[in-house]
């Protein structure tokens, strides 16, 4: 077989292990596979994405999103602690104690501390709220179920706030009046850039207030989606903001702008992506909807590895004016140092 045949059926292997972390056995035997496999084109991969060049001159991705843009011929997993791990155990394995504590930070747990130390920050309902948060609280509940997943509840606690315990999500229930749409409860632990008490009972309006552009351009789209939503359609989006770091409660009304020039080490660092996943339900029961909100966030510098992002972002920040960046990111400060830096991986 010619050396040019044999280019062209070389299979690629993707192999999936622990080699994002500073550990002897799991570097070894990336060594020892990478010869076993030197005929195979190979891409080693981790739970999650880290900077291993110090140790073995390359960056290791993450599989999942491999998986999900790229094709392999094969996929090789190895070690305990990625086959048979939990989530959690391997992000704190692989990312180190001040990251798991952010991640650890996100759970139900936490929701739990807040509702039982903060609970008036952070939970409100009504008068008329009642059926609907027995509703979300049965479909949480159901949905945990089928996901085989705990689903206990203290029967002595709000249904609403007792749905919140159970899940990651902020839990918001706008109802309908006849000037519009307000919110009327809320499970809100992780707010960006607003407070529970500042919107609980307000109309769409006014809890949109602070969004640049929101009265003049999209309240009546706004107020019109939510009148068309069907319960057999709940629907999704999400948003983006770069904050100036790690924080997952932003409980403020506004982002403090940073005092004097910024600098972002090579990294992106101090800045953080920040976005929310949320759904749109209309409970078939009592007629109110269910606002979820899922916060996630991540270091600025995962970007490098998707640098087609890291276009889209930087076309997202130019094209808003200073309202949006006051709004996002506490005024346009931030902005040069962040274009720049964007400029460095497009």
């Amino acid at each position: 077989m010619t050396g040019q045949a044999a280019d062209a059926v070389r299979p690629r292997i993707l192999c999936v292990g622990a080699y994002e972390r500073d550990n002897f056995g799991d570097l070894l035997f990336q060594l020892v596979t990478a010869e076993y496999l030197k005929d195979a084109d190979v891409v080693f991969a981790a739970p999650f994405a880290a900077d291993m060049s110090a140790l073995t001159g390359e960056r290791i991705p993450a599989f999942g999103p491999l998986l999900a843009s790229e094709r392999f011929d094969a996929v090789w997993t190895v070690g305990g602690e990625v086959g048979a791990t939990t989530v959690g155990f391997a992000h704190k394995a692989a990312l180190g104690a001040e990251e798991h504590a952010r991640y650890k930070a996100a759970s139900p747990v936490e929701r739990r501390r807040l509702l039982a130390e903060h609970r008036d920050d952070v939970f409100g309902a009504l008068d008329g709220t009642a059926d609907a948060s027995a509703e979300t609280l049965e479909l949480v509940r159901a949905w945990l179920r089928s996901s085989g997943l705990p689903t206990a509840v203290d029967p002595d606690e709000h249904p609403l706030a007792a749905a919140g315990m159970l899940v990651q999500e902020d839990l918001c229930l706008m109802v309908r009046h006849e000037d519009g749409w307000h919110l009327d409860a809320a499970v809100l632990c992780f707010p960006t850039l607003w407070l529970l008490a500042d919107k609980l009972g307000r109309v769409n309006a006014e809890v949109h207030g602070p969004v640049p552009h929101f009265a003049e351009e999209l309240l009546a789209r706004v107020d019109g989606f939510f009148d068309r939503l069907r319960p057999e359609r709940p629907v999704w989006r999400r948003n983006l903001s770069v904050t100036p770091g790690p924080l997952l409660c932003l409980a403020a009304r506004a982002l403090e702008p940073p005092a004097g020039p910024v600098t972002l080490a090579p990294d992106g660092s101090p800045l953080w992506l920040r976005s929310e996943r949320q759904t749109l339900r209309l409970l078939p029961r009592s007629g109110a909807i269910l606002f979820t909100i899922r916060v996630q966030t991540a270091p600025i510098g995962v970007l490098r590895e998707r640098r087609d992002r890291a276009a889209d972002l930087a076309a997202m920040y130019t094209s808003w004016d200073t309202a949006a960046h006051g709004y996002k990111m506490g005024g346009d400060s931030l902005v040069p140092a962040l274009r720049d830096w964007l400029a460095t991986l497009t």
